[in-house]
């Protein structure tokens, strides 16, 4: 595609006065009343800052000419134009995370207050993909992926991706379904689908926790019915209060449904009553880099049939092996010290890793996953994260998880340089009896959760029988074995 640098300025200059790097608290410089005064950052829990150099260029391009005197925020329009291109790539590419063959769907929550940055994002990217798919139709006959909302049940999903059932029903007829099983669902009211969680029975979280694990749908009702191949790709939007006070928050926090969505907090940065329309050449040159990067993820196949088409790999260059080696066991060793609200909700950071750099590589026109593509993968993986700790309010109890961390390191090498077992009345002599007894507790209890496991704990009765058992503690060296 043909780069922007002449229509609207890169994400890392300023032209004709205005600041266009979108830092957390960026600001037009030509028109200061455009600022969006923030008051609202408490000085332990800030906002989370949009980091540098996270786009492929392509996708830079369409980003900035979309901010570019607009409202909208880099961030959201970014996700939109990822999970709307990522339900047009369909099962003609996946990728292999050890046996396990990935599509490329996504799901994602934007959260932000209402009236802003969300309906702005969406406009500025589905005008982009609606003339993609016009060139498309036109050139190869392409069938674009349907788009959907009012997501209310299972059921419904699986009907909307119902297989082609050739056989006679029980009323003599003969059930149409769906070869093509791409769609979009976009849903403007997410908070809405957060709500269905609470009606008794309803396996809405459960067929979309399958569906993004590109699992074989059904239902058990009296017109059973079964959905294969189901490549659904989501984009809700929410704000803040609505996401984080929600009765089904905790639930879908826990069992797996919310982790499985890349949650971006996003407001607005500057302020236009009357924002800028996209040129004529912007919007034939995005437009165009839409449709080659359809054409080029599809192999040029017009529209997908699940029980024929075939599906090639994507694969990862040497370099972006090795990082993804070495951020994984970060990451994990991280996710100890974290609010375990925290801590379940970034839980799926692999399979994130590959799919995002899967869909930056495919937009870029490429088979090969490069280090840059995973490096771009991973810093949104930070500012989802960075989002829900700011949503979440987490920076206090995270300052407290750190220093339990530092405790139980002080406890466990205690435990260690005695080398025989040790008593809780020896570790608060140790530590000179200034540390809480709810804060040693824990300590402990970090460590015998820990995994592989730091200490060992064993019952020991005393010699008479009578009064309760005295607990001591072993040390457990690197081959999982106790000291004694």
């Amino acid at each position: 595609m043909k780069k922007l640098k002449d229509i609207v300025p890169t994400v890392h200059t300023s032209v004709d006065g205005v600041l266009v790097n979108f830092p957390a608290h960026a600001i037009s410089i030509e028109n200061p009343e455009n600022q969006v005064n923030d008051d609202l950052e408490s000085p332990i829990d800030t906002e989370p800052t949009i980091p540098t150099d996270c786009f492929p260029a392509s996708l830079k391009s369409a980003v900035d000419a979309a901010c570019y005197k607009t409202e909208a925020n880099p961030m959201a329009v970014a996700l939109h134009y990822l999970i709307f291109f990522a339900s047009h790539v369909g099962e003609t590419r996946h990728i292999m995370i050890g046996n396990e063959r990935h599509y490329l769907d996504a799901y994602g929550i934007l959260v932000g207050v209402t009236g802003e940055v969300k309906g702005t994002a969406e406009s500025q990217v589905r005008c982009i993909f609606e003339e993609a798919e016009r060139k498309l139709i036109k050139e190869i006959g392409y069938k674009p992926t349907r788009k959907v909302s009012g997501l209310s049940s299972g059921e419904g999903i699986v009907n909307l991706l119902r297989d082609v059932n050739e056989e006679e029903g029980r009323e003599g007829e003969i059930e149409e379904g769906f070869t093509d099983k791409r769609i979009c669902v976009v849903e403007s009211e997410y908070a809405n689908v957060l709500k269905q969680d609470q009606r008794q029975g309803n396996t809405l979280s459960v067929i979309t926790r399958d569906a993004f694990d590109c699992k074989t749908l059904s239902n058990l009702t009296v017109k059973s019915r079964v959905a294969s191949k189901p490549h659904m790709s989501i984009i809700g939007h929410i704000t803040p209060k609505e996401l984080v006070t929600n009765e089904s928050f905790v639930g879908q926090s826990s069992n797996g449904t919310l982790n499985r969505n890349l949650i971006f907090y996003a407001r607005r940065y500057h302020l236009y009553a009357i924002p800028r329309q996209y040129s004529k050449e912007e919007f034939i040159d995005l437009s165009s880099w839409i449709s080659d990067a359809i054409k080029y993820s599809r192999s040029g196949m017009p529209e997908d049939d699940y029980r024929t088409t075939d599906s090639l790999p994507l694969t990862m260059s040497t370099e972006a092996l090795e990082l993804i080696n070495k951020n994984y066991y970060i990451l994990e060793k991280e996710k100890i010290n974290l609010p375990e609200s925290l801590a379940s909700l970034i839980s799926r950071h692999r399979v994130f890793v590959w799919r995002l750099s899967g869909l930056f590589a495919l937009m870029d026109l490429r088979d090969v996953i490069s280090v840059d593509h995973v490096s771009y993968a991973y810093k949104w993986l930070e500012y989802s994260k960075d989002s829900l700790r700011y949503l979440l309010s987490t920076a206090k109890n995270e300052h407290e998880e750190s220093k339990n961390a530092d405790l139980a390191t002080k406890i466990l090498e205690f435990i260690k340089s005695k080398g025989d077992p040790v008593t809780r009345t020896d570790i608060v002599k140790h530590l000179s009896g200034n540390v809480e007894k709810n804060f040693i507790d824990k300590a402990i209890g970090k460590l015998l959760k820990a995994v592989p496991p730091k200490i060992n704990q064993d019952k020991i009765k005393p010699p008479s029988g009578k009064g309760r058992p005295k607990i001591i503690y072993y040390y457990i060296d690197e081959k999982n074995e106790k000291t004694k």
